[in-house]
Order: C-alpha cells, then structure tokens, then sequence
C-alpha cells in the first residue's frame, strides 16, 4: 500500500498541473518579535548604533488586521529616532518617522518600500529626492562572518538621471539587516554599517540548507574542470504546514534521473522514489536521509549494500570560497568491515549542496568530485 501511495505521490509531484511554490515571507529576513536588538559598528568596528523593536500595535487607521512595528535607533553620542512600519503584500512600509529633535513625519500613501522579495524595483519621491531602488539575493561576508541567503537593497538617489549616492543594504535570512554600504558620486564604496552582534534567534529549518523552489537550478563542475552535472527543482507541493514534497531533474553526464525528496523542516531530507535515465522507477520502503538538520550517526542499508552515515555541522572551502556554515552528510560503503569508499556532501545553508568530495580504501584525503560553479537564485 505505501508503494502504491508513493508511486501516486511521484506522479503528482512531477505533474505541472498540482505543482506548488512556496515563497519566503518578508519576515525572514526581516524578523518582527518584541525585543530584537542589533547592535551596528562603523567601518573601524566602533559602535555607532542600537535597533530595538519596541513594540507592535493593530493599525488604528485602516483597522483591517494590519500590524504596525515601532523600532527605535539609538545613535550613540548623537541622539534617537523611530521608524514605525507596515508589512503589507509580503513588503516592509514605512509610515512614520520621528527625527532626532522629536517631530514626526507621516508619509502618505503610496508609502515607501524598505524591503521587498528580491527581483523587486520601485521608486519614490522623498521631499524633492528621486529614490530609485531594486532587489536582488546575494552573498554578504565581512570580518569574520558569511552569511550566504541576503536580500541585498540598492537604493539610488537620482538627479537629472544622475546617480548622486548608492547605498546597499544587505538583509539575512533569520536575522535582519546585517550590512550597509555607500558610495557617493564619483568616490569609492565604503563600509557605513556592520552588524556586530543580535539576541535575534535564527531557528534553523531543513529548507535552509536544501533550498527547493520551482525553477531552482545548480551546475557542477566535474573532476575535469567542466559543468557534468545539472540539478533542477521542477515542482513543489506543500504536504503539511511542516514537510514538503520536492521533485527534482538531476543530470549527470548527460542522463538525467527523476527524485522525488520528501523535506521535513524540523528534521532533514528523504529520498521517496528514484525514476532513472532509463525510466526504472524505485519507490523506497523506508526513505532515505539525504540531509539530517542534527548530529546524528545511522545505519541504512540499499540494495544488499551497507553504509555507515553521520551528519554534522562544519564548514567548507574550495577554489576561492568559503562557507562558513554547512552540513556534512557523509556515506561510507563497508565491505567485510571496512571502509571501500567513502562520499561526502557539503550543503551551506541558504544555497544547498556546494561540494562534494570521495575517499577511497587507501586514500590519505578525500578527493574533490563535484564543485557548485553556479546557481540561479
């Protein structure tokens, strides 16, 4: 009976027609609980500023369910202002602003935007100032630290569509605005901002290091230098409030196999069924972990042969890159007890799967096997 479910389950999946995308909420990465603080410093690493969420309220105005956040920013030896916001249609609103000296100034609809989705662009006019911005996702690493899922917001201040001032604001996944930079006319880009330190707790979920949207696409590099493998998300459909059903197209020198991953947030990733080039399907009795968001050491068996997995948490580099926040998932096949050939898999989070590497019986190190050499998100 659960075969046949699951064979089902593989045809809708892999159907267009029952397809579903899951969005990330603007909340993400912009976290909305009473008493998140985040403490910035200046390019030197003096502390300049604290953002404090002090409170929430219902809109009192539209009273349509709308919430209103208000953050007040200590600017240290300087004074303090507010900002009080809106999230609507999956976008952060300014309505009020206060100034150092106490006066407020209410922005009258259509409101300005100060975080939206990433692949977003809009303007507005601000007291005569033509703001030009747009979204994208990005990389934001300083100091010491990486932070790989960023909504990063470029605002232009435009004047006879010249561009006087570039500022770029970069938003992580689970924390917040975490950089800032400028550049004004003519000057080079400089640091204005960096996040220093946050009580802001980043509670991880599965999808953080197996990321799986409808038209997400990775490319690989092979042990030649070349791209030999290609994966692609191409559907999703949302089983329950905690687990979703991904099917992905994985390529590899040329044959491309159907997998239809089981992702439980709380836990980690499962293979459910397996289609090859040749169209063999295989439904899986007993899923098979692919990721486990936790440390953990098990045993799974396929097809008479036996691996020995375990799953940490560590870091990666490669090439020129860094990623500081990873899960290894490590397989190793057994033969007569020992160890004929282990695999690792590297998953950062906010992008998935970015190295892989083999060791064989008799090898001092493992061996780069497949290297991340792009993704379209």
């Amino acid at each position: 009976m659960k075969k046949l479910f699951v064979v089902i389950f593989a045809v809708v999946i892999f159907n267009p027609l029952f397809s579903q995308a899951s969005n990330n909420q603007i909340t993400d990465y912009f976290p909305i609980s009473i008493g998140n603080s985040w403490i910035y410093a200046n390019a030197s690493g003096k502390t300049t500023d604290v953002v404090m969420l002090k409170n929430s309220m219902p809109d009192p105005v539209t009273k349509d369910g709308t919430t209103l956040y208000l953050f007040e920013h200590q600017h240290l030896g300087i004074g303090t202002t507010s900002i009080l916001y809106s999230i609507k249609e999956n976008k952060v609103l300014i309505m009020i602003t206060k100034n150092i000296l106490g006066q407020n100034y209410e922005r009258k609809a259509p409101y300005p935007v100060e975080l939206a989705p990433a692949g977003q662009e809009w303007r507005y006019d601000d007291r005569g100032d033509d703001y030009r911005l747009k979204t994208s996702r990005a990389v934001c690493s300083f100091d010491d630290k990486t932070y790989n899922d960023c909504i990063l917001v470029e605002e232009r201040i435009v004047d006879d569509n010249r561009t006087l001032r570039t500022k770029k604001s970069y938003y992580a996944k689970g924390i917040g605005l975490v950089y800032v930079t400028l550049q004004e006319q003519g000057e080079k880009e400089t640091v204005y901002q960096k996040l220093m330190e946050t009580n802001v707790k980043v509670i991880e979920k599965t999808s953080d290091y197996f990321p799986a949207k409808e038209g997400y696409r990775w490319e690989y590099t092979g042990t030649n230098g070349k791209v030999t493998d290609v994966y692609t998300c191409v559907t999703i459909k949302e089983v329950d409030n905690n687990q979703t059903a991904a099917g992905f197209f994985q390529t590899s020198l040329g044959r491309t196999t159907k997998v239809l991953y089981s992702i439980v947030e709380d836990t980690g990733v499962y293979e459910a069924s397996k289609t090859d080039s040749r169209g063999e399907l295989t439904v899986r009795d007993k899923f098979i972990p692919v990721l486990s968001l936790y440390e953990l050491k098990w045993k799974e068996e396929d097809r008479g042969d036996v691996f020995q997995c375990q799953s940490k948490k560590t870091s990666v580099s490669f090439d020129d890159k860094t990623y500081s926040d990873c899960i290894m998932v490590e397989k190793a096949i057994f033969i007569n007890n020992r160890p004929l050939m282990t695999k690792r898999q590297y998953f950062a989070r906010g992008i998935g799967l970015v190295y892989v590497t083999l060791q064989g019986q008799g090898d001092v190190v493992e061996k780069p096997y497949l290297r991340l050499s792009s993704h379209n998100f």
